[in-house]
């Protein structure tokens, strides 16, 4: 499958199910998938970040060798839609002891950050959780930080941010 030119022609549910598809059937195809996203022009990286959250579903090892690019994505500016599907794809794996500092420091400016997307404050308010529950000085950090955005966050947020405040307070 030429990615590029799919995701040129067509931009829809039907195209992310079935580059993702592609993708874990014929790992080989990761790398060029993931430079799409890393190195092309809009809009093929947010078309392209669709698919993204649907591989890590199915193979999530295919992520490991991108974590680091990932979350030099995340700290740079890029489309919403990159930003989100890269930390929807991020929330669902275990992230390695070495990149979790760096990684739940970035997840807590974006939950903080009160002009950021919802969809996206919800998915690092999860990828903080997941690195955090096993660390107690964390866990309480992060429970003052989501209770503090409960006040202002959109109802995404204060859903997320309630059943994972009742995991935190355990």
């Amino acid at each position: 499958m030429n990615f590029r030119e799919a995701l040129t022609t067509e931009h829809s549910k039907k195209l992310a199910l079935e580059i993702a598809n592609t993708v874990t059937e014929n790992p080989q195809f990761m790398e060029d998938f993931w430079g799409i996203i890393r190195d092309e022009a809009p809009p093929l990286p947010q078309r392209a970040s669709w698919s993204l959250d649907k591989i890590v579903e199915q193979n999530p090892a295919l992520m490991a060798p991108y974590l680091e690019e990932a979350i030099e994505l995340l700290e740079r500016p890029n489309h919403n839609a990159v930003h989100r599907n890269i930390a929807k794809a991020l929330s669902m794996i275990t992230i390695p002891e070495h990149l979790q500092g760096i990684l739940y420091d970035l997840c807590l400016n974006r939950i903080i950050d009160t002009k950021e997307k919802p969809a996206i404050q919800v998915h690092c308010m999860t990828t903080a959780f997941n690195i955090a529950k096993s660390i107690p000085e964390l866990k309480e950090e992060l429970a003052i930080i989501i209770e503090e955005g409960l006040d202002y966050g959109s109802a995404g947020f204060r859903s997320r941010g309630m059943r994972l405040l009742k995991q935190l307070r355990k």
